[in-house]
């Protein structure tokens, strides 16, 4: 019996002590665009419809999908860990899984300026987000925002957001397709700057924060989302107002940066307020402001996963800065300028919202009514490597500009911090993507997808021979064949190792035959090649 006690008080002690691993879901796996019905020109170059994008390990894919409600801009969705969808909003109403008007889905943000917008969903960016809540698997909370002119019907007043509302949807109800059980419940009172409702999870990996400027100050609204619901922590006021007015506002993946790129006139330049942001508290620090002069206007913005560089798209060009550069606005590098692509003919692809996907590229949407989405395949590095691709994934029907607002669903506990209290440990996930290059097929990209926030990196190319403590290498190798490729990543709580099949081919190069209208193909080969020659 005197070494039973000792034995429960290290068994106390174990289990205190005790973590539970951070769980990487695939909230943001299934993106929604456009119509959602059926219809197409008489000639049929103009076709309309909804598509899914769908992140796989062996890239993303395109399929038609008709939906319940249409996206003009606004465009919120959600799906299980595993990555299946649950429910998608445009800010006026709620579809679900099932592709129908969710159970009392209708009727966001009631107002005579939302009824315009019933048929097409609200045009205003970042104005909805999904969130689960953190207290019950089976609720979402929908945060969204009262966009009008002026409560008066001033239609010549600069937009606002009037008030800041959450609705919550209960999973369990409706057979498992949900319904909206509160509807427009009032978080703030207030002018606030419209749209660019983000979230960042909090530093103990279970809660969210959400940051809101009143309209045209230097004054933030601050509010917690927790298992016991939505809390409101003390206004912060810091540094130079932030202007009101078009763009997109983002958190880094690792949650020590917020930043916000606007535009509020065509021609006034791109409007850049950078901050740095504690986890903990909530609170920023460090604001950094300038304006960079544009010839047009800028929509859209996005984060590398590093957090090193932010991709501006504004209308007619995107461009890259470098936020660890000691001169950020001379960092500025041009990275792509409209090529006078047209998706369907009359209608050029510009350059519109961007967000950062499952995949680690960034996504850029037109401002045209188009085809065709823009990719950065590789934003962790500098241009040109980063490898900006004009009109690069093709859609099965047209959509209108909307791209999903999420935030970074994977990123967890700030572990050893004061607040990292829940117990929750942030093991690190071997995750990576390659692609074999067209004009050396010997030769392979390959890309870092890692959760956990790793600080190092080893790759073992499977050949015997090539190494790497890159994140992003590339690899050429001396013969064709398949090869086991291995990825070993850490970080402070531990290591994982993913391996991966990667298929090269010897490069056959070919060389220009003197006749004419003759053709090679395919063009690169690997082990034969053909010609054609014309008739005589």
């Amino acid at each position: 019996m005197r070494y039973l006690l000792p034995f429960l008080l290290l068994f106390a002690l174990t289990q205190g002590f005790a973590q539970t691993p951070f769980e990487y879901g695939k909230q943001d796996n299934i993106w929604l665009f456009g119509n959602g019905f059926a219809a197409a020109s008489e000639d049929s170059v103009l076709i309309w419809g909804g598509t899914r994008l769908e992140f796989t390990e062996d890239g993303p894919i395109a399929i038609y999908q008709e939906h319940a409600i249409q996206f003009r801009i606004t465009n919120a969705s959600i799906c299980t860990p595993e990555g299946d969808l649950l429910f998608y909003t445009n800010g006026v109403a709620v579809g679900d899984s099932s592709h129908q008007v969710m159970a009392d889905g209708t009727g966001l943000n009631e107002h005579w300026w939302t009824e315009q917008w019933e048929d097409l969903g609200l045009p205003i960016i970042q104005e909805a987000l999904v969130l689960q809540h953190p207290g019950a698997a089976n609720l979402f909370y929908i945060v969204h925002g009262l966009i009008t002119p002026t409560p008066d019907q001033d239609t010549t007043a600069p937009y606002k957001m009037y008030k800041l509302y959450y609705s919550l949807v209960d999973m369990d109800k409706n057979g498992g397709l949900g319904r909206v059980i509160e509807k427009n419940v009032e978080i703030i009172d207030d002018e606030l700057d419209y749209g660019r409702v983000i979230a960042q999870r909090h530093a103990n990996g279970r809660d969210w924060w959400i940051l809101l400027p009143k309209f045209e100050t230097n004054e933030y609204y601050r509010f917690l989302i927790d298992a016991d619901g939505v809390h409101i922590e003390e206004n912060q006021i810091i540094g130079y107002p932030v202007i009101n007015g078009g763009g997109q506002t983002m958190f880094s993946m690792a949650g020590k940066k917020f930043v916000r790129v606007s535009a509020k006139y065509v021609n006034q330049g791109i409007h850049f307020d950078i901050y740095d942001f504690d986890r903990c508290t909530g609170l920023l620090s460090n604001h950094i402001q300038f304006n960079v002069p544009d010839t047009m206007i800028v929509l859209g913005g996005a984060l590398s996963p590093n957090g090193q560089f932010l991709y501006v798209s504004a209308w007619h060009d995107v461009f890259q800065f470098d936020l660890e550069a000691a001169d950020i606005p001379g960092s500025q590098v041009l990275i792509g300028h409209i090529d006078g692509f047209e998706s369907p003919p009359g209608l050029r692809t510009q350059f519109f919202l961007s967000q950062l996907a499952p995949d680690g590229r960034i996504y850029i949407s037109s401002n045209t009514t188009n085809y065709s989405l823009g990719v950065i395949h590789r934003p962790d590095l500098p241009y040109p490597d980063c490898d900006f691709r004009q009109h690069d994934i093709q859609l099965p029907v047209l959509y209108d500009s909307a791209l999903p607002n999420y935030p970074n669903f994977r990123s967890g506990p700030l572990d050893g911090s004061p607040c990292d209290t829940l117990g929750l440990d942030l093991l690190p996930e071997a995750r990576f993507r390659f692609e074999v290059d067209t004009n050396n097929t010997l030769e392979v990209a390959f890309t870092d997808l890692s959760f956990g926030l790793p600080d190092s990196w080893y790759w073992d190319f499977g050949d015997g021979l090539g190494n790497s403590i890159d994140p992003h290498p590339n690899y050429e190798y001396e013969n064709g064949g398949i090869y086991e490729v291995c990825l070993t990543i850490e970080n402070q709580s531990g290591s994982d190792t993913r391996c991966r099949e990667v298929e090269v081919y010897d490069y056959v190069s070919t060389s220009t035959i003197p006749v004419q209208k003759a053709s090679v193909y395919p063009n690169p080969a690997s082990t034969e090649v053909h010609l054609k020659l014309p008739q005589t």
